[in-house]
């Protein structure tokens, strides 16, 4: 019996997880969250996380995005807002971190008492 394993990973912008046939690996796959073109990584990319991806949108950082380090390995990981407090395995080590909460805007407000 030919039992296919599934490539389980996240999208790198939203956080998406997405599950697929071994089959589609190196196969360019679009979230259906943020839209942000991906290739469904392979076997080889698993084992070389220092090289670049092929086939992924240039990295563009947003007002809407977080960007923060792994706390285990220091990597740097950039993600959309709405994916405060999701708990997400590192790209870089693997291991459980979880996203932080974006800064608080400040909301002090300046006063001229002179007037």
């Amino acid at each position: 019996m030919n039992v296919q394993q599934e490539v389980v990973f996240f999208c790198w912008r939203c956080g998406q997880k997405f599950a697929v046939p071994g089959s589609l690996q190196g196969e360019p796959l679009k979230c259906p969250a943020c839209e942000c073109r991906l290739t469904v990584p392979t076997k080889e990319a698993f084992v070389d996380q220092k090289s670049p991806a092929p086939n992924v949108d240039p990295l563009v950082v947003t007002e809407n995005d977080l960007t923060f380090n792994c706390e285990h390995c220091n990597w740097e990981i950039i993600m959309d807002k709405r994916g405060a407090g999701m708990i997400l395995p590192c790209p870089g080590c693997g291991e459980l971190i979880e996203v932080p909460q974006p800064p608080q805007a400040s909301t002090d407000v300046c006063v001229d008492i002179n007037v």
